[in-house]
Order: C-alpha cells, then sequence, then structure tokens
C-alpha cells in the first residue's frame, strides 16, 4: 500500500434500518422475522448444494438457525 494508515480509526457499523426503495425492501435479518422462511428455503432435497457457503451443514431443524 502506497499510503500510511498508522493514524487508520475504524469506522462506524451501519445502521440497522430498513430500506425502502421503489421495487425492493431492505431489511436488517432477523432470526424471529425471518427464521422460518429461512428455514423452509434451507429444507429442499438440494439444499446441501443451494446452501453450500452459507452453513457447515445444512439446519435441520428452526432451532439449528439461531
Amino acid at each position: 500500500m502506497s499510503e500510511n494508515l498508522a493514524d487508520w480509526q475504524p469506522r462506524p457499523r451501519p445502521e440497522r434500518k430498513v430500506l425502502d426503495g421503489r421495487t425492493v425492501r431492505l431489511e436488517p435479518l432477523s432470526a424471529e422475522k425471518h427464521g422460518d422462511g429461512l428455514f423452509e428455503a434451507s429444507a429442499v432435497a438440494d439444499g446441501d448444494t443451494r446452501f453450500r457457503w452459507l452453513f457447515d451443514t445444512v439446519p435441520e431443524t428452526r432451532a439449528d438457525l439461531q
């Protein structure tokens, strides 16, 4: 790197807030609100392929997503 980063300070994390766009809504992930849908999406025959990079193993129960 060409710049001196000795005085670098970490930046604050982004706020956890909902962003409503014209065609999409982006909101922070919540296990309570989104957990059932995430589990349903992962409980498929090819779940091990579909979720290869998300979990060590495909969740077998809703509690496994916690």
